[in-house]
């Protein structure tokens, strides 16, 4: 008895895979739309990253600049912000005030 092909059995048939015109359609329309999507958040992703990397040189650019300005850093504080930089005057008097170190900065 020669072997029976089951594929010819399943719904999925030969016959039934055959997509109409609209169906074709729909699906090209799918992939370009996921394409273009895919495609933009990457070119976003880059041109953000790109952004980061300009606004890290500046902040270290602007950060040297503060601290040539500092007569002797060691009296002062900094502390760092989300998008800058704070100059804080150190008291020795207050007792939670620490001077920093610039190991610490």
């Amino acid at each position: 008895m020669p072997p029976t092909d089951h594929r010819s059995n399943s719904p999925a048939s030969s016959s039934n895979t055959e997509m109409s015109p609209a169906t074709l359609k729909m699906l090209m329309s799918l992939f370009k739309e996921k394409k273009g999507n895919v495609t933009k958040r990457k070119q976003a992703q880059k041109e953000s990253e790109k952004n980061e990397d300009e606004t890290l040189e500046k902040t270290w650019t602007n950060y040297g600049r503060i601290l040539g300005r500092i007569s002797n850093p060691f009296d002062k504080s900094l502390k760092v912000v989300e998008h800058g930089l704070i100059l804080e005057a150190y008291n020795p008097n207050d007792p939670e005030a620490v001077p920093r170190s610039n190991d610490e900065l």
